[in-house]
């Protein structure tokens, strides 16, 4: 099953109000997301995939536009240090590859964490499951689907 089919299913069994768009071209990047919707950085949501000191997942949603404060999230992880996961272990936590990894829907549940910024949109855009589609959900969908904690972690 490919990622999109994994996420329009994840969708339909839990009921969320949201839809998949295919736009045929690369969406894996958030400028180039952006890009082929004519719309701002800020409502791409990125589904960032990171590890605490005991490498420990969690998830980051942030806006495209940000970088995600890392020494905020050591703080908020109690952790001395919070690292990037690589594309490897990416894919064996989701079972979706980079550029392609929705907020939801993965092989593991992660703990989730949602920056406030995505907030200022009534609907963002995120990853559909492929480098060329991309999911269409309200921010406040988004909170209640993954259980994430919405804070300020982006500079």
């Amino acid at each position: 099953m490919s990622g999109i089919e994994v996420i329009r299913k994840f969708i339909k069994n839990h009921n969320i109000s949201a839809e998949i768009i295919e736009l045929g071209e690369n969406t894996a990047t958030s400028e180039q997301a952006a890009k082929a919707l004519g719309i701002d950085t800020s409502q791409i949501a990125k589904s960032l995939l990171l590890l605490n000191e005991n490498k420990e997942p969690f998830l980051v949603i942030a806006p495209g536009d940000k970088r995600v404060d890392k020494r905020r999230l050591a703080e908020i992880t109690s952790s001395k240090k919070v690292k990037f996961a690589d594309a490897e272990l990416i894919g064996k936590l989701t079972g979706f590859s980079i550029g392609g990894v929705p907020p939801f829907g993965h092989l593991r549940e992660l703990t989730t964490f949602i920056d406030q910024g995505l907030f200022k949109h009534e609907k963002v855009y995120a990853s559909g499951g492929s480098d060329d589609s991309l999911l269409v959900i309200d921010p406040k969908v988004l909170v209640k689907v993954t259980k994430g904690r919405v804070i300020d972690i982006c500079i």
